[in-house]
């Protein structure tokens, strides 16, 4: 597996007419020892979710498209409403509030020997910085990566490459 690190062009990124197949939407609020964590499934993945679900358990069954969850220091995370979500959200001093967004999307693309590829490309916003993130299967699968306009490779240094191992 090869770990690549890239920085992210926010205006091509940002443009309308660009579509980002979204699948898991996490934003974590975190102040003093609380994290409060939202997550929201794109559409096409709680589709795809459902279909599973329902095809394993042979019964029709609907999860939902977003959970609330709160985590208090190293316990484990408790799963809350929408209202206490925001309940507890509105206690926080949103001055002294650390928030992240990670966004995790399905990139399809012909790769350069014209195959068709789909890959995961986990994008993490934090304090205005953004950067994407790939764990590639192989280095055939890195080497012929043709990446959309908005993703940009740290320049020419091999730092951003995290091998298998390492």
């Amino acid at each position: 597996m090869i770990v690549v690190t890239y920085m992210i062009d926010k205006t091509l990124y940002n443009d309308p007419s660009v579509h980002h197949n979204i699948a898991i939407v996490t934003t974590e609020y975190s102040y003093k020892a609380t994290t409060l964590v939202h997550v929201q499934l794109g559409q096409l993945f709680h589709n795809r979710l459902n279909h599973r679900l329902n095809s394993r358990l042979g019964k029709n069954v609907k999860s939902p498209g977003e959970h609330f969850l709160l985590k208090k220091g190293r316990d484990k995370s408790k799963g809350l409403t929408r209202s206490e979500f925001e309940t507890k959200l509105k206690q926080f001093d949103m001055r002294q509030t650390e928030g992240v967004r990670e966004i995790v999307e399905d990139y399809c693309y012909t790769d350069m020997n014209r195959q068709q590829d789909i890959i995961g490309i986990t994008i993490t916003i934090k304090r205005n910085n953004i950067t994407a993130v790939i764990d590639f299967k192989s280095l055939a699968q890195y080497k012929n990566f043709v990446p959309p306009a908005w993703l940009i490779e740290f320049s020419g240094d091999e730092s951003n490459l995290l091998l298998d191992g390492e």
